[in-house]
């Protein structure tokens, strides 16, 4: 059920997608579907988006 949640999520974003989490956690999942998932979601932000670690996520908020 996550992963269709996931799917669903993913699937309406029109014209950005911004997903919060940890890398390591996320791509290390028990549910090979959902591990394999996150690790070709990292890899396509990582080669096309913007990936942003917490401290520098909190230095481009607004105070």
């Amino acid at each position: 059920s996550e992963l269709r949640r996931l799917n669903v999520a993913i699937t309406r974003a029109r014209d950005q997608l911004i997903l919060v989490g940890d890398s390591k956690t996320l791509t290390n999942a028990a549910d090979e579907g959902f591990r394999r998932l996150a690790g070709e979601l990292f890899r396509y932000a990582a080669q096309h988006g913007d990936v942003v670690a917490a401290r520098q996520l909190r230095e481009r908020l607004p105070v």
